[in-house]
């Protein structure tokens, strides 16, 4: 029998979780401001490129003749800059059940400083052409690196087409991973699917595939930036999905790992954060206008990163965003242990009281706990099974879409 009194009692633990949770409260980063217009961007110049690329790689597929063809034709582009330093990052991957050969392309422009600002493009895609996602995000990355072409910045800029975009974001782990430099990137700006018909929110996606947040400032930043080029909000979920996000990390997209490597990083969508339907990602559905305001938000981004004078503040290592500030994720764990030490508490007691030995006790506990074994018996199947290769065990994030259940992958 559940003692109600008891209970009451041992929820008084939740106050003085609650005073701590409202004495953490952090104020929000004031946004970060470009210092100049982002006129360098033309979204009929990228129209054009991102047309011309589709032509030359109309199914770019991870590790496919397309896909190499579309990365030669970047690697062209980026040694046409002048005083640009380009690199490769050669690495395997598996698409569609098979071993492919994948690499990063990174071009970067020194700065007067040691610090750096990333802007990264995906370029390939497993359904689609690709058109109005990867081949016009890459076209937008190309044009805002030729932009900078002989201009002043302060910080070295870094242009980075990721190979594995599709599958797992390989590019996106392999950048964070070997990229010798990660520890002085300021801020990684991911942009995908730039060009869509009707955009819609998330236009601003700042997940992680882990448990760590990304940047507060870079984070509000973008949704300012963004929110002001393309006249509508970038959409904000509110805070019991970001609970739910920091409960079972679970976001899509190139910013995802990157999040979790430890670098800020957010990811520009006009199409929220799934990619858009293959019949969407064609190159009669690229909309100039979209994408020319995508494309001026990217290069204010880096604009306004590249003008801060000092590292972005990143905020709590955890969070979520709560009446106007900052609760530190530590602060929710908290809480949640408070409730279920208020309910052990009272469970147990309850045993005790209703068991007329110590030996009837250990014997209900144990009742319960046997309850459990199928369920692990379970897991322990889908775990042989995924070892095996019946049960997909892809790369996290994956649409789960494209992933197919049997012995054949």
């Amino acid at each position: 029998m559940i003692d109600l009194r008891l209970w009451r009692l041992a929820l008084l633990l939740v106050v003085p979780a609650l005073l701590v949770a409202m004495f953490s409260l952090r104020d929000v980063p004031r946004p970060l401001e470009p210092t100049l217009p982002p006129d360098a961007f033309e979204g009929s110049a990228a129209a054009t490129l991102a047309r011309d690329l589709h032509a030359l790689a109309p199914e770019p597929r991870p590790g496919s003749d397309d896909d190499a063809a579309l990365a030669e034709a970047i690697l062209e582009r980026f040694k046409q800059i002048p005083s640009v330093e380009v690199s490769e990052q050669r690495f395997e991957g598996e698409a569609g059940g098979e071993d492919v050969e994948l690499r990063n392309l990174i071009a970067r422009l020194p700065g007067q400083s040691e610090r750096q600002v990333a802007l990264l493009a995906g370029r390939d895609v497993l359904a689609g052409s690709g058109a109005a996602s990867t081949v016009a995000s890459s076209a937008a990355m190309l044009e805002i690196a030729a932009g900078f072409a002989g201009s002043t910045h302060s910080k070295t800029l870094v242009f980075v087409s990721t190979d594995g975009a599709s599958v797992g974001a390989l590019g996106a782990r392999r950048f964070a991973s070997d990229y010798t430099d990660a520890g002085l990137l300021d801020a990684v700006v991911v942009l995908s699917q730039p060009a869509a018909g009707r955009p819609a929110q998330p236009l601003v996606v700042p997940w992680s595939a882990g448990t760590d947040s990304t940047g507060a400032k870079l984070s509000g930043s973008a949704d300012a930036i963004v929110a002001g080029e393309v006249d509508e909000p970038a959409g904000d979920q509110g805070p019991a999905a970001e609970v739910f996000r920091l409960a079972i990390p679970s976001s899509l997209g190139e910013q995802g790992p990157l999040i979790d490597a430890g670098l800020d990083a957010v990811r520009l969508s006009s199409s929220g954060e799934l990619p858009p339907p293959a019949a969407a990602d064609e190159e009669a559905e690229v909309d100039v206008d979209t994408l020319d305001r995508f494309g001026r938000a990217a290069l204010s981004l880096i604009l306004a990163v590249d003008s801060a004078r000092e590292p972005l503040e990143h905020g709590p290592a955890t969070y979520i965003g709560l009446a106007g500030n900052l609760l530190p994720g530590w602060t929710l764990g908290l809480l949640a242990l408070s409730l279920l030490a208020a309910a052990a508490v009272t469970s147990f007691a309850g045993v005790a009281v209703a068991a007329r030995s110590p030996a009837q006790a250990l014997r209900a506990l144990a009742w319960t706990a046997l309850r459990a074994v199928p369920l692990l018996l379970a897991l322990a199947v889908v775990a042989a099974a995924a070892l095996v290769g019946l049960v997909p065990s892809p790369e996290f994030p994956f649409l789960p879409g494209y992933e197919q259940i049997g012995a054949g992958g």
